[in-house]
Order: structure tokens, then sequence, then C-alpha cells
């Protein structure tokens, strides 16, 4: 059975952002029930679930990380970039590594346009955030 290991802010030291929605697990548990979908919550867990993996979709990934994941095949990042996973234990080894390139263009463009409104219109100064 594939081990799914899905790693987000709490569970990766970042506090402050959202973390992955219990729904969503549900949803990829019941899509594929053959595989085993674990959502960890916490560092200890995720260290402990991460030795099991075959799959990880997560926010961050370290050379202490790749020591732990003994099983891991495919790594997902939730970020655009890669780069900082590219070190060279995880060059040289089988692992694939995929990102989210390509996901938060429009939503990044939208901001942009909006916060140029709100500082052309000056809403900033009539509308305190």
């Amino acid at each position: 059975m594939t081990k799914v290991c899905i790693s987000f802010a709490g569970a990766s030291g970042l506090s402050g952002f959202p973390d992955f929605p219990p729904a969503a697990v549900q949803q990829l548990q019941a899509e594929f029930p053959d595989a085993q979908v674990v959502l960890t919550r916490t560092s200890e867990q995720r260290r402990a679930e991460l030795a099991e993996a075959d799959v990880l979709f997560a926010v961050r990934f370290s050379p202490e990380d790749f020591k732990i994941a003994k099983q891991l095949k495919w790594l997902h990042l939730s970020s655009a970039g890669a780069t900082h996973v590219l070190f060279p234990e995880m060059i040289e080894s089988d692992i694939i590594v995929t990102n989210s390139r390509g996901l938060y263009g429009i939503p990044i463009a939208e901001h942009v346009i909006e916060v140029m409104i709100i500082v052309a219109r000056k809403l900033h100064e009539q509308y305190p955030f």
C-alpha cells in the first residue's frame, strides 16, 4: 500500500499559515482507496510518518528529512520553486521532485492589480486596514 504523507504549515514549523484542509484529505482517501493518506499536524508526527512515506506533499523538506525518509519516491512541494531542496543527497537520489509552479500566477497578478488600485485611489488612507 502506498503511503501518502501531507505535511503543511504547523508540522513544518511555520506559524501563521493555513494548514491543509482535513476534508481534502478525506476526499483524497476516498478517491485513492489503495493508498493510505495521512495529514501530519505536529513536527513529531511528521517525522514519524515520514519514515514510512512513499509520497510527501509538503511546504519544506530538509537534509534532515531526507535522512528520515528512507522509502520516499516522490516529493511534491507546494511552492513554485524547488531549488531549496536540491541538496547533493537529493540530487543523487531517485526521488522525483515536483512543485506547484504556475499555480499562483493568476492570484498574484490579481493581488498586484488590487494593490495598485488601492494606492492609486488612496483607499488605504480613507479606509485603514
